[in-house]
This record gives C-alpha cells, structure tokens and sequence, in this order.
C-alpha cells in the first residue's frame, strides 16, 4: 500500500533520516514514534509530497488516496459547519449537481425522444452511484462524526469562521474522516479533544477500514488503537510488533543490552588505551602496540545509548 525505499534527508549538513526502508500494509494500525526533532510531522510531510526527500523513494500502491491532519494551523471560514464538512464529499455534491441540471431539463422538455431517454438513462446511473457512494446516508453521517466530535447539533448552521483554533482543528478532522482515505495520517489528533470525543473517535478509528499512522504523546491512546510501533531513532526506522506499552518494554530491554555492550566495549578500549600508553616509547614492546593500535582502529564503536 505504501513503501518508503532507502529514504533519506538532510538539514543544514545534518542528517534527519538515512536509508529509511518501511511498509505500510493495508489495515495496519501503527504508532510513529520518537524523541522531538527526530522528524515524526517531516515524515508525513514527506510521505504527502510537501516535502522532497534528497534520497530514495516513496513507492504509493496505484489509486491508494491519503489524508493528513497536522497539529495545527487549520482554518476554514465562508460556510456553514455543516456545509464545511459535508463539502469533503465532493463526488456527492458533484453527483446532486448534475441530477439537478437533468431533473429540470426533464421538466422543461418532457417529451420522450431519444436525448429524453439518454436523459433518463444518465439519471438512473447517476442515482445509482450515488447510493453507492452513501448519498442517502451523507447528511446522518456527516451529523454522527460531528456530534461524536463534540459539536451540538444547534451549531451546524453556524459559521465555520466563528469557531476557535481547536474547534477548527476538529472541523478538520471531521472532514478527514468522511473523505475515508485508504491511509490516515494523524498527527497529534488528541490534542483538541476532551474525553468523550477522544473516546468516540477511539471507537472510530478500531472500526476505520483503512490503515492508520499516529504520532501522539498520548500512551494509553496508542495502547487502545495501535498494534505496531515504529521508532525514529538514529535517523534510522525501527519497527515493534504490539502497542506502545509493549514497544517501551521491547525497547528498553534493547536499550539495557546495549548500555552494557557499549560499557564494555569502553572499559575494553580504555584497557588497551592503558597498554599503549604505557608501552609507547618501549622497543621490546613495540610490535605489542602496534598490533593494539591497529586493533582500535579497526574497531567498529557502538554508539551511546539514547532514549525515544
């Protein structure tokens, strides 16, 4: 559904990603995670082409649609709430058009014939698809995500641009999952929230059919939704089958192993350092040193350890 191939970036001379390889498969449920200014929101600018990555590629299965919500700086004004989020089905509104147009061309002229039948005809697969698409079911829809939101039904007719920052972020949000991409980008979505509509839209998305990537600093709202973890760490990817409480877990234990064999691969430094120190200058010694010089710089160091 979606692959990143040997993804790589750079800011200012320093790296952000190196070589990032990753698949998103259909109905993944993941959490992206990572320290702050390891790149989480870069990545899905990356993944939504605002952002050209210096290396590698971006492989999106044909036809396969995105939808993103940043954290913020969202905002819509000149319609109604209602008609703001119902505008994110665009196919519908397209489909009502034109069903209008025919209905009064039918009434002007209502004398069979064949662009009469051709008229008849269109109307008919146009009602067709439009009940496949849900038309019949859009306004309930649209009311249900609202009101699950947080919006009362005595706002719908108010103006999107008398809605505050967090509230315009919702309508966003609203509008994002009515469009029902295949993959649904969220960057921070609880943040706006209060809890009867955190846990609403939990319920949402367990049921959503498309895969779903999460960056949040809400651990209990990725326990209750994802099922895999994917780290930024070293501008590389790391990947944690589990929710986010089993990726700590996972993750730790991987941290404490190599604390201890980055430890011990500096007390083994530090003890061949010792020797030619004090060898340097000794002839009998000196084919000893040289052999504990090479040793060191061939040696491949591990890194300090850092936490995500």
């Amino acid at each position: 559904m979606l692959q990143l191939i040997n993804l790589s970036l750079s800011f200012g001379g320093q790296d952000l990603f190196r070589n990032l390889n990753w698949y998103l498969r259909k109905g993944d449920r993941v959490g992206l995670v990572g320290p702050n200014g390891a790149g989480k929101t870069t990545l899905f600018r990356l993944i939504t082409g605002q952002v050209e990555p210096d290396t590698g590629a971006i492989q999106r299965g044909r036809e396969v649609t995105i939808g993103y919500l940043p954290q913020e700086g969202i905002e819509v004004a000149g319609r109604s709430l209602f008609a703001e989020v119902r505008a994110a089905l665009p196919q519908l509104a397209e489909i009502q058009r034109e069903l209008t147009v025919i209905h009064d061309a039918l009434e002007q002229n209502p004398l069979e014939g064949e662009e009469h039948d051709e008229l008849i005809a269109r109307y008919g697969d146009l009602q067709h698809r439009f009940e496949e698409l849900g038309g019949f079911r859009a306004d309930a829809e649209v009311a249900k995500v609202l009101t699950g939101l947080g919006f009362h039904d005595t706002q719908f007719d108010q103006p999107t641009a008398t809605f505050s920052g967090g509230w315009q972020m919702r309508i966003a949000l609203a509008k994002l999952l009515l469009q029902q991409p295949d993959v649904l980008l969220l960057d921070e979505p609880t943040n706006h929230l209060d809890l009867e509509s955190l846990l609403w839209l939990e319920n949402y998305l367990r049921a959503y059919a498309g895969s779903i990537v999460i960056i949040s600093h809400d651990r209990e709202f990725l326990d209750r939704i994802v099922n895999r973890i994917v780290a930024l760490h070293r501008q590389t990817l790391l990947e944690y089958t589990g929710n986010y409480s089993a990726f700590e877990r996972q993750f730790e234990e991987a941290i404490a192993a190599h604390q201890k064999a980055y430890e011990e691969q500096q007390e083994e430094i530090a003890r061949v350092q010792r020797f030619i120190d004090t060898f340097r200058y000794n002839a009998r010694k000196s084919s000893q040193v040289q052999s504990r010089v090479k040793q060191l710089d061939k040696l491949e160091r591990l890194e300090p350890p850092q936490q995500v």
